[in-house]
């Protein structure tokens, strides 16, 4: 086969797409206007985790033939891969209205509507799909994933086990059974599925993620709030930040009603109690236990590198936090207090970076935490001169205990702010 483009197609089939890009470089060095060679080499691009190449070589294919159903899907998968959703989806559109009959481009757009967490809108988009090729394993994975979100997971079964019947050897159907079994909070058969899926290939983040939070479920704790988690993860943002504001305002009002009657006092300090417990541990729940993994000889090697880095961010911090209490209660300084609830308080800002995907929010979030790590820098200042008795520790103590109060609102805003901020960065992508 001496021709290089029909050879990148027959890597690609094979999933080898690193070969495959150099290939279709050959092919492009012979002929820089073939739009189907710049397609291909956006999706081996896409592959390659290289995001704005992938883009750029499909726009130019998307330049030269405009007409080309398939130019418009490689623009959408690379628009995916870079979480820019509205724009894959137009690039989606585009593609279906030149072909309204191509399966592929329905997954496409069943994928995009997925990460937007619009399951409606996915399964019909999935359907469509199915509609024209019965057997395409692309749309049945959206149509599975779909049908979990919305509840109906025995539907989501039969066309799981249908696709793995067609094709046992398919990663993305495993880790989908995977993520299934996960909402059944059957966790054990969800790491069978989630291995099998790494085995079949070994960069799938999707199994990787899913086996994670298999290994964390293992502690009752955790898959207590994983069935929170995935019961929430079903509703889109505004859903989730209407609970979360609907919880505090109920807060507020059993806070104002405890002096009524010692029966009511209690019923309503044990609320109050439960929501804190509640917020707290679902703020911090997959870091620690993220964290618990990192330390564990196997755990570690599930985590992603953005989970290895939460990890040993917040272990620093809570570690920190922790020698803080420690020194208080071990000396007596009760200054000491101020020190560990300004080191501890960083742990809602870093929580809430790392949780923020790429894009102008994480921007901002990043702004905010380095902001309240200079704020907890001042606090602490101002502590270590109380304890050594600096000759500017009466000014510290001042600047200190200025922000000290406003420090402490600013971390509990955080669990508002941090969620509000992510929110919108997505609905603008």
């Amino acid at each position: 086969m001496s021709d290089p483009f029909l050879r990148g197609q027959l890597l690609v089939s094979q999933g080898r797409f690193d070969l495959a890009e150099s290939e279709f470089r050959g092919a492009l060095a012979r002929d820089p206007g073939n739009a189907l060679a710049h397609a291909f080499l956006s999706l081996c691009l896409s592959h390659r985790d290289d995001k704005e190449g992938a883009i750029s070589e499909a726009r130019v294919a998307v330049g030269i033939a405009p007409d080309l159903p398939f130019a418009h899907q490689a623009l959408g998968r690379a628009l995916l891969e870079a979480d820019r959703y509205e724009e894959a989806a137009a690039a989606a559109g585009e593609s279906l209205r030149l072909d309204p009959r191509d399966e592929n481009a329905w997954a496409l757009l069943g994928g995009v509507r997925i990460e937007q967490r619009r399951w409606a809108a996915a399964l019909e988009a999935a359907d469509a799909g199915l509609a024209i090729d019965p057997e395409d394993a692309s749309c049945a994975n959206v149509r599975a994933l779909a049908l979990v979100q919305l509840g109906r997971r025995a539907e989501a079964a039969a066309t799981m086990q249908g696709a793995l019947a067609r094709d046992p050897e398919s990663a993305v159907t495993h880790a989908n059974q995977g993520w299934a079994y996960l909402h059944e909070g059957r966790s054990r058969e969800a790491l069978e599925h989630f291995r099998e899926s790494l085995r079949l290939n070994p960069d799938s983040e999707w199994a990787r993620a899913g086996i994670v939070e298999a290994m964390k479920a293992r502690w009752w704790p955790y898959r207590l709030l994983l069935r929170y988690f995935l019961w929430a993860g079903r509703m889109d943002s505004r859903w989730r930040i209407g609970l979360f504001v609907g919880l505090w305002i109920g807060v507020q009002f059993l806070s104002r009603v405890r002096s009524a009657s010692p029966e009511v006092q209690s019923a309503a300090g044990a609320a109050v109690t439960a929501w804190v417990v509640f917020a707290i541990s679902t703020w911090f729940a997959s870091p620690l236990f993220n964290l618990v993994l990192r330390l564990n000889r196997f755990g570690r090697h599930a985590l992603s590198a953005e989970q290895t880095r939460e990890a040993n961010w917040v272990g620093i911090v809570a570690g920190a936090a922790v020698v803080c209490a420690v020194a208080r209660y071990a000396s007596g300084e009760a200054v000491l207090t101020a020190a560990a609830i300004a080191v501890g308080g960083l742990l809602f800002p870093l929580v809430s970076f790392f949780r923020c995907p790429a894009g102008w929010a994480r921007v901002v979030l990043g702004g905010w935490l380095a902001l309240m790590s200079l704020a907890a820098a001042v606090v602490c200042a101002g502590v270590a001169a109380a304890l050594t008795g600096s000759r500017d520790h009466r000014l510290l103590d001042v600047l200190a205990g200025l922000i000290f109060v406003p420090y402490v609102w600013a971390a509990v805003l955080t669990t508002w702010i941090g969620p509000i901020v992510t929110a919108l960065g997505n609905r603008r992508r």
